[in-house]
């Protein structure tokens, strides 16, 4: 009988939970980009937020839910004349829409170089564009100051957890590596190697992985004398001091 009672018990206990989760979706507002607009989708409720008329993508929700942001394509409309200098410079506008205030800014306007953006805070935003051969500036905006903090550390830019600090990899001029900085632009750890005189496949391979809590950074590299792999653990805590090395059996 007791067997039976919680078996029973179980299973109502198992729909709630499966009821909750379902009503919760329903409640939790989501966006999507149909025929160049932005929408709201909100249980059955379908809103448009945008009526420009402007091709859009890349659209993200703040960590705190209370504004989305995406990219303006200011070339799908003849604004300016193909191929001159204005059409170039005014490619994209990255457009924040406060979902409270029903309010939408544009906060930056950049050329064909933009390569993607995204959130770091709830009012502060990562920008990253192309410059070049190993260049990728970072562009980082406080929404609120509209302060910019322009970072040039390397390329292919990845965040810690807490967001302390951002690391950069270097792959060509002469070096291989990683450089971590800063959201400010300050530089507090760089490991850069020579490249060997022959092409080799390893450099590409370089690859840093931050533990959960952002305090230990393992870090897969090539040897400098050998055509082998090893794997770094570095201490946050401690300037990133380098705590183990060993070698990476299999690629």
């Amino acid at each position: 009988m007791k067997r039976k009672f919680f078996i029973v018990l179980l299973f109502l206990i198992l729909g709630f939970l499966i009821f909750f989760f379902l009503e919760c979706k329903k409640q939790n507002p989501h966006f999507i980009i149909e025929n160049n607009e932005i929408y709201e989708i909100f249980g059955k409720k379908k809103i448009q937020l945008t009526k420009d008329g402007f091709e859009k993508s890349d659209l993200k929700i703040s960590p705190d839910g209370k504004k989305i942001g995406y990219l303006r394509h200011l070339f799908n409309k003849p604004i300016y004349v193909f191929g001159t200098k204005e059409y170039w410079e005014n490619y994209f506008a990255l457009m924040i829409y406060d979902l409270q205030n029903k309010k939408e800014e544009e906060i930056l306007r950049t050329d064909y170089h933009l390569f993607s953006w995204k959130w770091i805070f709830p009012d502060e935003i990562a920008i990253y564009i192309n410059c070049g051969t190993e260049c990728q500036l970072l562009k980082i905006i406080d929404l609120k100051t509209k302060k910019e903090t322009n970072l040039n550390f390397g390329v292919n830019y990845e965040w810690s957890p807490d967001k302390k600090y951002v690391l950069a990899y270097h792959y060509g001029s002469g070096f291989y590596g990683i450089t971590i900085g800063d959201r400010f632009g300050n530089i507090v750890f760089t490991l850069k190697r020579k490249l060997p005189d022959f092409p080799s496949h390893l450099i590409e391979k370089t690859k840093a992985n931050w533990s959960r809590d952002g305090k230990k950074l393992t870090l897969i590299i090539k040897k400098e004398s050998e055509e082998k792999l090893e794997i770094l653990v570095l201490d946050a805590k401690k300037n990133f001091k380098i705590i183990s090395k060993k070698d990476l059996e299999h690629e």
